[in-house]
């Protein structure tokens, strides 16, 4: 009796997969461990696809700086990742703003923008519900990773809530299983 079939290859569509990590002072408490080892998680997984490309932005006061560019490992860029520290607000729009550019300049098939963040109703403003809107338009995939006691999913398309890294896991195969179905 045979256990295994052949090996074949599938060639999936090549997707252009950004996260934006919220650095704002919020994100104290042991949230903003939770969210850059999480986002580092994404990262690290999605960078052994094949036909994904993937970048990482922090985004925290009136700023977002990109850790990882597409197309750098997370090793190359340790030393950034190393000096990110909470503080300041949670600039939602900036990021959004930030994290389309970033996917603007690949020319991958599917573009996927990937927020993690504690996010609460109040932070998300009419400018960042809008660019949500205008994004999904444009055919950018919204996904909204929410953690802790976050009430903001209804705000994303595609949204999940995690409590601890070990809730990651599965909040992203339920996350990637409607987007990639």
């Amino acid at each position: 009796t045979k256990v295994f079939g052949k090996v074949t290859e599938v060639r999936g569509v090549s997707t252009a997969v950004h996260v934006l990590l919220d650095g704002s002072g919020s994100m104290g408490g042991g949230k903003f461990d939770l969210a850059i080892k999480s986002s580092l998680a994404i990262v690290h997984s999605l960078q052994s696809v094949k036909s994904v490309s993937v970048g990482l932005t922090l985004f925290q006061e009136d700023d977002a700086s990109v850790l990882i560019r597409h197309g750098e490992t997370i090793n190359q860029n340790l030393g950034r990742i190393g000096l990110c520290d909470f503080m300041g607000g949670t600039p939602l729009y900036t990021a959004l703003l930030a994290g389309a550019y970033q996917l603007s300049q690949r020319t991958e098939i599917r573009k996927v923008l990937i927020i993690l963040s504690d996010l609460r109703e109040g932070e998300i403003d009419s400018y960042s519900r809008q660019a949500i809107k205008d994004l999904t338009k444009a055919g950018i995939i919204v996904v909204g990773i929410t953690i802790g006691d976050s009430k903001a999913v209804e705000a994303f398309p595609y949204a999940t809530n995690i409590q601890d890294l070990a809730d990651l896991g599965p909040a992203l195969f339920e996350a990637t299983s409607k987007i990639f179905k």
